[in-house]
């Protein structure tokens, strides 16, 4: 009987997965009217006690709430940092004080929420408003503020990171979260969720300008009208979706090719109280 020839068992290859490189940028984003203070070795978000708004924090959709008080961001490499240009950010979308300009304006040392990080690689503004009539500063200390033909209604501070097993926002449990991009993104919002009202922004204004003793200055009363147009531009290139530009109620509608709303822009969709953004600020701690 003919001996049958062995088979040739094929060898099993075996399957690789590439393994999903660690996360290289973390953005935080603030949602609301904020005061960006910045510091030679850090930046400090101060936010006021504002009744009608809810503060919370976290991976986009999964904000748990913020009691009020000090959160501070470790885990950062300051070295891994680019360095910032002389003027941390971009005067064209940013209500911008020097306060070595103008020894007249002090920063409060104290404030309801305190959010203390790193110096950034970089800011931007997201969610850009656009008024539809000038004046939106009012206020004896005007020259003192540069004054934005649009601003923004959240705020992104971006920094390059290695991984994300360190990152820790203290005083909230934060589990950080890469998004499709391989980015981390962390949202932080002070919006009211119910007051509808034109003169909302005005109230939050003059609240946040407490925190800045010495500044005489506020808001066109009412509110200018605006225009809501999304930063694609700064946003997409740091991993940021465009919906992560809205506010707590999502985005507001869109402004078509003429740059005209289609739609009003109504609080609280976000909320169209500036931020402020000091610089070179004296240091009070040792």
């Amino acid at each position: 009987m003919a001996k049958q020839p062995k088979r040739s068992v094929p060898s099993q290859i075996k399957q690789t997965q590439t393994p999903t490189p660690a996360p290289s940028r973390l953005n935080v984003i603030f949602h609301g009217p904020f005061i960006f203070v910045f510091y030679d070795n850090r930046v400090e978000v101060m936010g006021a006690d504002i009744e009608e708004h809810i503060v919370g924090a976290g991976t986009w959709t999964r904000e748990i709430p913020c009691a009020p008080g000090i959160y501070h961001l470790t885990g950062i490499d300051p070295k891994s940092q680019d360095p910032l240009q002389p003027l941390p950010v971009e005067a064209a979308t940013h209500a911008v004080i020097d306060a070595k300009k103008y020894t007249s304006i002090k920063v409060a040392q104290e404030s309801y929420y305190k959010f203390v990080l790193d110096k950034p690689s970089s800011m931007s503004a997201l969610g850009l408003m656009i008024p539809r009539s000038q004046p939106v500063f009012i206020g004896d200390d005007l020259d003192k503020v540069t004054v934005p033909d649009k601003f923004g209604s959240a705020h992104v501070l971006s920094y390059n990171i290695h991984g994300s097993d360190l990152l820790q926002l203290e005083g909230l449990q934060w589990l950080p979260s890469a998004n499709v991009s391989n980015v981390i993104n962390l949202h932080i919002f002070a919006e009211s969720p119910f007051m509808l009202d034109l003169f909302h922004p005005n109230r939050d204004f003059s609240t946040m300008v407490a925190m800045l003793p010495g500044l005489k200055l506020g808001l066109s009363r009412p509110f200018p009208d605006i225009d809501f147009v999304p930063n694609t531009s700064a946003a997409a290139p740091l991993g940021i979706s465009n919906s992560e530009e809205g506010g707590l109620r999502g985005l507001p509608p869109l402004a078509n090719d003429l740059g005209n709303s289609q739609q009003d822009l109504e609080p609280p969709r976000i909320c169209d109280a500036p931020s402020l953004v000091v610089i070179n600020v004296a240091d009070t701690v040792p």
